[in-house]
């Protein structure tokens, strides 16, 4: 009877196998997170620009807010003035040098009405602006956390392939070793 032989050929071949298999695997999770890394990069410069047009807004949506407040002082001294401006203009007092038609306040009145409108509508637009970028901020904040999520999973994996890696060679030259 013919003794048993048994060959590691085969075997070992579908090992290397396997490992170019694995390196391939390896490769493209690298090229992966190079793409992830590059992607976060984008979002974060991103998410910098947004953040800055906001300030911007929020500072322009104050101004626009102070603006209405002195609107309204202006039309609320010049109603007072209107109602004083009746009275003198009856009685023939001057009031700041002249005698002022109450009409001429009407007409600066209704130019503050159109002022403080104005004002409104350029706020309002200013905060549906600022409400769109809030919204938009938080979709590239929560894009950013998944994709930090993802490239730290990417990363343990990669430590974890090294591991393994490492625990392959050593068990190739136990192999080597006990082949001796």
């Amino acid at each position: 009877m013919k003794p048993f032989t048994f060959r590691l050929d085969k075997i070992l071949d579908y090992r290397k196998y396997l490992t170019k298999v694995a390196q391939i695997d390896l490769f493209n999770a690298k090229i992966k997170c190079i793409k992830r890394e590059k992607k976060i990069k984008r979002l974060s410069e991103k998410r910098k620009e947004i953040a800055d047009e906001l300030s911007s807004l929020y500072y322009k949506r104050k101004l626009y807010e102070q603006a209405k407040e002195a609107f309204n002082l202006i039309k609320e001294g010049l109603t007072k003035l209107e109602n004083a401006s009746d009275i003198t203009y009856e009685l023939n007092v001057p009031l700041f040098g002249q005698l002022i038609d109450p009409n001429a306040i009407r007409i600066f009145i209704d130019d503050c009405n159109a002022s403080i409108n104005e004002v409104e509508s350029r706020h309002a637009e200013i905060s549906q602006r600022i409400k769109e970028l809030e919204e938009e901020l938080d979709r590239l904040d929560r894009t950013i956390r998944e994709y930090v999520s993802a490239y730290e999973r990417l990363q343990q994996l990669d430590v974890e392939i090294g591991r393994l890696e490492r625990r392959k060679r050593d068990l190739e030259n136990e192999i080597a070793y006990l082949n001796r």
